[in-house]
């Protein structure tokens, strides 16, 4: 009985360091953080390296706001409505070097200035 414990012990002991060892051994995509307000969007960075990229985007401003993006290979990729104080994160996987366009898409904000360009390089 004795051996019989301890072997269960051994191998639970095993499992415990086993399993965090795998899930650290996933790379976790790189993240950018977007503040939005009353027209603007300021990115945390303005150039990534190719490939999945999560973005947090706040919006730090008084009324609803959404973000785009889309670029060379990605179709349009967008968050639902955010609201005031709120955040949300959108991930894309930007395969292609390039110019990305990263805009608000509720009507008339675009044009009010809330659109700027990402860089992957």
């Amino acid at each position: 009985m004795r051996r019989l414990a301890a072997t269960a012990l051994a191998i639970g002991v095993t499992a415990a360091v086993a399993v965090p060892a795998l899930a650290g051994s996933q790379q976790a995509a790189p993240t950018i953080v977007a503040t939005e307000r009353e027209y603007s969007i300021a990115l945390g960075a303005r150039t990534v390296k190719r490939g999945k990229l999560v973005i947090r985007v706040h919006n730090a401003g008084g009324i609803a706001h959404a973000l785009s993006v889309s670029g060379p290979g990605l179709a349009e990729a967008s968050t639902p409505n955010i609201g005031p104080g709120s955040s949300t994160t959108l991930t894309v996987n930007l395969k292609q070097p390039g110019r990305y366009t990263v805009w608000c898409p509720i009507a008339g904000h675009r044009e009010a200035g809330m659109v700027t360009t990402l860089v992957v390089r």
